[in-house]
């Protein structure tokens, strides 16, 4: 680097960088014997100009070591340091890779394109980071050397989330889909897809809340909602369909024996073919032909020609249809109310619940016990003691909370099932099966509206006429 304001005083030379950043010195006695002091080399690089960043260790050096006739650097400044600019740390992904994956063999798995990017309510989404200040730098003659401050950025734009009063925190209100483009966030509870799910279009599609298909479900697909309901407004072939809340079809579906439904809430549509359906709420139909159906409430086919025909139905409440079964009297079962085993699951609840008390209230015993002897001989083997049956206490009590959590929904099971019972408005045909809460009875002739309960040891049906 050229080298400028050459000072000159006789045996010292010292230079000044172009920039101002860089002291040099040179020590050229007139004898060798010459001796310099570190107070005088000072005095002459402030006669310089030189007031910051002497490095005096390298000057120490020098003197010490008679450097002379050579230059050596003998100070540098402090280079500014810019500050960062303010930014925004997402905590979902903004950039999903949609494309189907290669497989190792080759293959191309279509089913792995469908993935949302979805939060929870409360959950935070995205941290601002603000911008930082520069640090000013200092050049060899003791001027400052201003930093650039790192600039901040306006707040995002959108919907579906809140800020934290320090403009820091970005938290969702809701549960859905979250969405970053152009420099807008957008928290949806519902994702709405506007053609068929297929391998070539979405691929399988999981997401947090409600999903709205505007086309249909092809053979081969699966589409979940963990927390929310299924709508599809056209038709179902035989796919998987899992919602945690409601599974709406406004049409049909055509499980060709491999289509399946799992909802926590109700499950409705025109007709159900062929499809494997569980569900905790209710089931609603104009149709259902050769299905294995277990409901948590009721199940209702109605509509003119209403109909339940081949397969089972099982409802923990109550079965409602127009026409069971067909003239060609194929097997067609319908039970309702609970099974023998829920009573004696609930004795085994009861049985469960007791043992752990038992064992409960030996370990309170036990630490009376302890808790007395402490009060006048503490001592670490007692102390020990205690502590060991205080967490076998929490154990217990964490157990005996599960047991008393299953024993109460098998009461809430086996309430719904007082009343069971199965109403056919219409006809029912020789081949259909009834059973209700463990009792059998099968329909020999055809019966025109009859309502079926149990009655004691035995099933009693009702004219409706």
């Amino acid at each position: 680097m050229e080298k400028v304001e050459k000072n000159d005083f006789g045996e010292v030379q010292v230079e000044i960088s172009e920039d101002d950043m860089e002291a040099y010195i040179t020590l050229t006695p007139e004898k060798r014997d010459r001796v310099f002091q570190m107070d005088e080399l000072k005095i002459l690089l402030k006669a310089a100009g030189v007031e910051y960043g002497v490095l005096e260790d390298v000057l120490q050096k020098a003197v010490s070591e008679k450097r002379y006739y050579e230059q050596f650097t003998v100070a540098r400044g402090q280079e500014p340091v810019d500050g960062k600019d303010g930014w925004f740390e997402f905590l979902f992904p903004i950039h999903v890779d949609t494309r189907p994956k290669i497989l190792k063999d080759g293959s191309v798995d279509y089913t792995s394109c469908g993935q949302v990017p979805s939060v929870e309510e409360g959950q935070e989404i995205v941290h601002y980071h603000p911008a930082q200040k520069a640090k000013d730098g200092t050049n060899v003659l003791g001027q400052i050397l201003p930093g650039r401050n790192g600039r901040d950025f306006a707040r995002l734009r959108g919907k579906g989330f809140e800020l934290s009063p320090d403009n820091l925190v970005y938290t969702a209100k809701l549960t859905g889909k979250a969405t970053y483009q152009n420099d807008i966030l957008n928290i949806s509870a519902e994702l709405t897809l506007d053609g068929d799910v297929s391998y070539t279009t979405t691929g399988d599609v999981h997401f947090i809340g409600d999903i709205r298909i505007r086309g249909n479900v092809l053979s081969g697909m699966k589409v979940t909602s963990e927390k929310g309901s299924i709508i599809v407004d056209g038709y179902v072939e035989a796919a998987t369909l899992i919602a945690g809340k409601d599974v709406v079809l406004k049409n049909g579906m055509q499980g060709n024996g491999q289509g399946k439904v799992a909802a926590k809430g109700d499950v409705s549509g025109k007709f159900f073919e062929q499809t494997f359906i569980d569900c905790d709420g209710n089931v609603a139909a104009n149709a259902i032909m050769n299905c294995q159906i277990t409901c948590g409430q009721d199940v209702k086919v109605s509509g003119r020609f209403g109909a339940i025909i081949g397969g089972s139905v099982s409802a923990l409440h109550s079965i409602e249809t127009m026409v069971a079964g067909n003239m060609a009297e194929v097997k067609t079962e319908l039970c309702a109310g609970m099974e023998d085993n829920l009573f004696a699951l609930l004795m085994q609840h009861e049985k469960s619940r007791k043992q752990i008390q038992e064992e409960v209230e030996k370990i309170l015993d036990a630490l009376k016990k302890i808790n007395k002897i402490l009060e006048t001989s503490p001592t670490p083997d007692l102390q020990q003691k205690k502590l060991k049956l205080t967490r076998a206490k929490i154990e217990k009590d964490t157990r005996l909370n599960a047991i008393m959590k299953r024993k109460q929904e098998t009461v809430d099971q086996m309430s719904k099932t007082n009343d069971a019972s199965i109403t056919i408005l219409k006809r029912a045909n020789p081949g259909t099966e009834i059973t209700i809460n463990g009792k059998h009875v099968s329909v020999q002739d055809e019966i025109t509206g009859v309502e079926y309960r149990r009655r004691g040891t035995g099933i009693v049906s009702y004219g409706l006429e």
